[in-house]
């Protein structure tokens, strides 16, 4: 059986920053688990690196808190900073231009949208920095009305695709239009890799975190382009599929998703 590997595929930098240095660390807090993994987040808690919420943080003494890359409320950080607390902000570089960017231009008196999953907390922490957007999650929910002018930007993990889809419908919406390309590179990246290949092979196999949102988008794209595709957490989720008759497998990982994992996939998978 023919085994291909989505280039390219696994940690971007952004995750790849925050674990190298929880790792380096003896001891700290992490505001929330630092990746959706949570092969990686025992591991790491086992070392010393302990994700906590907001409040059982505030109830401890002061240390370390590492922010991962999905950002964090401005309340929020505000708070641990008056706690005394030494906070190692690994905000992702892409996520914080976010955050600049709405931020100007809605003091330029644009309305701000975001295209993004209100409960993911990147786009939350985008929230806590404006007076009044509105979020979007898909083309039926922009409003049906005019505005003068509108400031477009999206989640960093979002389908590029169906950002490009509100767009149109706000170009027939308002008057003025300013849409911000906000999609982290590494994401487009991982979905082109990831769609094509699924459509040359017989079975296609994410690996990730349920809870994490780029992964589930890579699923969702390889479910389109190849219907036998299968989104799995490790290794051993592998018995649950079937492979007979199968000639070629196709690999692809979440941006969260620790090189070692994927290593442990690609082996179980060359013994079938």
């Amino acid at each position: 059986m023919e085994i291909r590997i989505a280039k390219p595929i696994g940690f971007c930098k952004g995750a790849r920053d925050v674990v190298e240095i929880a790792e380096d660390l003896d001891k700290a807090y992490s505001l929330g688990p630092i990746l959706h993994n949570e092969q990686l987040i025992e591991k790491l808690r086992k070392k010393g690196i302990e994700p906590l919420s907001l409040d059982e943080i505030l109830k401890r003494d002061p240390g370390k808190v590492i922010i991962r890359a999905h950002g964090v409320t401005a309340d929020d950080l505000q708070k641990l900073e008056d706690g005394g607390f030494k906070v190692i902000d690994k905000t992702c570089r892409k996520v914080q231009d976010v955050y600049c960017i709405s931020a100007d231009y809605e003091k330029e008196g644009y309305k701000i949208f975001i295209f993004g999953d209100p409960k993911h907390p990147e786009v939350i922490g985008i929230v806590s920095r404006l007076s009044d957007p509105t979020i979007i999650r898909n083309i039926e929910e922009i409003p049906d009305q005019q505005y003068e002018k509108v400031c477009l930007v999206s989640q960093t993990t979002q389908i590029a695709s169906r950002y490009k889809e509100i767009e149109k419908i706000f170009l027939m919406r308002c008057n003025e239009l300013k849409v911000v390309d906000t999609i982290c590179p590494a994401t487009k990246d991982r979905q082109d890799a990831a769609s094509s290949l699924a459509k040359e092979v017989d079975v296609m196999i994410i690996i990730g975190g349920k809870k994490s949102s780029n992964t589930r988008k890579l699923y969702t794209l390889c479910q389109n382009a190849n219907i036998n595709s299968y989104l799995i957490q490790t290794k051993d989720d592998l018995k649950e599929i079937s492979f007979n008759d199968v000639k070629s497998v196709g690999i692809t990982a979440g941006a969260s998703t620790p090189d070692f994992i994927i290593k442990s996939v690609k082996n179980e998978l060359e013994r079938y």
